[in-house]
C-alpha cells in the first residue's frame, strides 16, 4: 500500500457513505445495474437554519461597501477635473441599494429570525465547505469537481466531461413536452427559479463558507461519535442514517435505532449553541438547528453508473416522517414521527420498565408527531450500548469507491493533488422527479429513478456539465447538475444548461418531461 493510495482511500471513505463501503466490503464485485437492500433503520434531518437571511445580508453589506468605495473614487476623479465637481460628488448621496430591506446603513442589526421556509440553501460556488467526514475545510467546488475531466471517449472515462451537442432551441417540440408534461404522473419537471435578490460574493462568500464550516463540524464530530451515518449534504442539512444490517449483519430493535438518534440529536443541539456562542456572540440568536427523525423498513438504492458514475440514495417511509415531523420542530427542537416515538416507547418500557417521558421531556404536536424539548432532570440518559464496528475498507475497494465520487475529484486523486479551496461562478440545475417518491412498488421506483438518472448524465455529461448528487429528502427526488467546474467553463453557463432539457429525456419515454430550476 503506497502513501499515495492511503490518501486517496481516506478521501474516498470521507465521501462515501458507510452504507456504501460495506456493500463492497462484502461484496467486491462491481454494479451490473441498479441495485437495492432492504434494511430497518432510523434516519434523520439535522437541519441548521438561518444562513438563507445571513447569507442576504452579508451581500447587502457587502454591495453597501462596495458602493461607498465607488463613491469615494468618483470624489477623487471629480477633484483632479475640477473642485465644483469635487464639491458636487461630495454632496450627493449613492443610490440606494435595489431589493434591500434596510434603510439604516450597514450597520444595523441582523435579523434575529427568519420565516421558517422550505427553501434549502444551495452554496454552488463557496470555497472551503467542510467535508462531512473529516475535520479539514474543503471547497464546494473541489468536492464537486475541482480537477481535469476525463473525456467520455477515453477507454477509462469518467463523468464531468461530454462531447459538444447540437445546439437545441426553443420551439414546438418544448411546448409539445411540456404540454404532455402537464398530464404526465410522474414526470421530471424543469422550471427556472427565481434568482435571489443577493447572491453572496467576494467577503460574503467567504464569511458565509467560514460560518457554514463553523456551524457543521460540531454536529459532524456528534454524529459520528454516536454512529450515524451521513448519507448527503442538503445545502445546509444534513441526512443522517441508522442501521445495522447492512453494515454489520445484525438487526437492532427499531426503538434502540431511534433512540440512538435521539441522544445524537439533543447533544448536537447543545454542541451547535455551544459553538455559536464560543464563535461570535451573534450566532446563537441568528442562526439555529431542528431536528426530525423518522424509523421504517428502508432501501439502499444505487442508480446511474453512465461513464461509471453512480448514486447512491435512501428510500422508504422514514423520508417522510422525518421530514414531516423537522418541519414542526422550533430552532433548538427535535422531533419525532409517530411511528419513532412509539419504537421509542416500546424500547423504554422494554428495557428500563417506564414511559419515555420519565427521562424526556415530550410534549404532543397537534399534527401527530412529538416535540422533544430535552431530558428531564435526574440521571444522563443512558449511553446506548456499544456496536460492533462497521467493517474496514482497503485500498482494493479504491475503483468501487472511485464511481461514487464526480469524476474530477476522482481525476485529482489519481494525479496525487490536493483538494484545495477555490471560488468559481458556476450554474447549479436542481432536477426534480416528480412522483417518485409516490411510488408503492420499491422495484418499479428504483427502475423509474435509474432510468431518469441515465438520461440526466448523458445530458449533463453532453452540456460539458457534473452530477453533483441524487437525494430524496423533504424537497423530492433531486438531482443537482453543476455546469462551468474546471477543466469546462462557459461565459453563457447560465444560458447554455437551460436548452439541454430538451433532449434529457428520449421522447419514446412516458417517464417524465423535465423541469429545470436554475439557480
Amino acid at each position: 500500500m503506497t502513501d499515495a493510495q492511503t490518501d486517496e482511500l481516506s478521501v474516498l471513505v470521507r465521501h462515501v457513505p458507510q452504507i456504501v463501503v460495506s456493500r463492497f466490503v462484502a461484496k467486491p464485485e462491481p454494479l451490473r445495474g441498479p441495485e437495492s437492500a432492504s434494511f430497518l433503520a432510523a434516519v434523520a434531518l439535522f437541519d441548521i437554519s438561518g444562513f438563507s437571511s445571513l447569507g442576504s445580508r452579508l451581500s447587502e453589506d457587502e454591495h453597501r461597501q462596495h458602493a461607498k468605495s465607488g463613491s469615494a473614487r468618483s470624489v477623487v476623479l471629480a477633484a483632479a477635473c475640477s473642485p465644483a465637481a469635487a464639491d458636487h460628488a461630495v454632496g450627493s448621496k449613492p443610490p440606494p441599494l435595489a431589493n434591500s430591506n434596510n434603510s439604516g446603513g450597514s450597520n444595523s442589526s441582523l435579523q434575529a429570525s427568519e420565516p421558517k421556509t422550505k427553501s434549502r440553501m444551495s452554496l454552488p460556488s463557496l470555497g472551503g465547505v467542510f467535508d462531512s467526514r473529516s475535520g479539514s475545510s474543503m471547497s464546494i467546488a473541489s468536492r464537486l469537481d475541482s480537477a481535469t475531466t476525463r473525456s467520455p471517449g477515453k477507454p477509462d472515462g469518467r463523468e464531468g466531461s461530454g462531447e459538444e451537442g447540437e445546439d437545441v432551441g426553443p420551439g414546438g417540440s418544448m411546448r409539445r413536452r411540456q404540454s404532455a408534461a402537464q398530464h404526465s404522473p410522474g414526470r421530471m419537471s424543469f422550471t427556472h427559479g427565481a434568482k435571489p435578490t443577493a447572491v453572496p460574493q467576494g467577503t460574503a462568500v467567504e464569511a458565509l463558507t467560514t460560518t457554514l464550516n463553523k456551524s457543521l463540524e460540531p454536529v459532524i464530530d456528534v454524529i459520528l461519535k454516536h454512529g450515524g451515518d451521513i448519507i448527503k449534504f442538503a445545502g445546509d442539512a444534513l441526512i443522517v442514517l441508522w442501521e445495522t444490517e447492512a453494515t454489520r449483519g445484525a438487526s437492532t430493535p427499531a426503538g434502540e435505532l431511534v433512540y440512538r438518534a435521539v441522544c445524537c440529536a439533543l447533544e448536537a443541539l447543545q454542541a451547535l449553541e455551544a459553538a455559536f456562542v464560543a464563535n461570535n456572540e451573534h450566532l446563537s440568536v441568528l442562526l439555529g438547528m431542528h431536528v426530525g427523525i423518522g424509523v421504517s423498513q428502508m432501501t439502499g438504492n444505487h442508480v446511474g453508473g453512465v461513464l461509471n458514475r453512480w448514486e447512491f440514495y435512501l428510500s422508504g417511509d422514514a423520508n417522510r416522517q422525518m421530514s414531516f415531523a423537522e418541519a414542526n420542530a422550533q430552532t433548538g427542537q427535535l422531533a419525532l414521527s409517530p411511528e419513532a416515538y412509539a419504537a421509542l416507547e416500546a424500547e423504554f418500557q422494554a428495557t428500563r420498565g417506564h414511559l419515555v417521558s420519565a427521562e424526556l421531556h415530550v410534549t404532543p404536536h397537534k399534527s401527530g408527531n412529538c416535540i422533544v424539548h430535552g431530558v428531564r432532570e435526574g440521571p444522563a440518559l443512558e449511553t446506548p450500548r456499544a456496536l460492533a464496528s462497521p467493517p474496514t475498507a482497503t485500498t482494493d475497494l479504491i475503483p468501487f469507491l472511485r464511481n461514487y465520487v464526480p469524476g474530477t475529484i476522482v481525476s485529482h486523486l489519481e494525479k496525487g493533488l490536493a483538494l484545495t479551496s477555490c471560488r468559481l461562478n458556476i450554474t447549479v440545475a436542481f432536477v426534480k422527479l416528480d412522483g417518485v417518491v409516490e411510488m408503492p412498488d420499491p422495484q418499479l421506483q428504483l427502475q423509474t429513478i435509474h432510468r431518469a438518472m441515465c438520461s440526466i448524465q448523458e445530458c449533463a455529461y453532453k452540456a460539458q456539465g457534473t452530477l453533483r448528487q441524487f437525494v430524496i429528502d423533504d424537497k423530492g427526488a433531486i438531482a443537482i447538475i453543476a455546469l462551468g467546474l474546471p477543466p469546462f467553463y462557459h461565459e453563457n453557463n447560465g444560458t447554455f444548461l437551460p436548452l439541454q432539457p430538451l433532449r434529457l429525456l428520449p421522447i419514446d419515454t412516458d417517464a417524465q418531461l423535465p423541469r429545470i430550476v436554475q439557480r
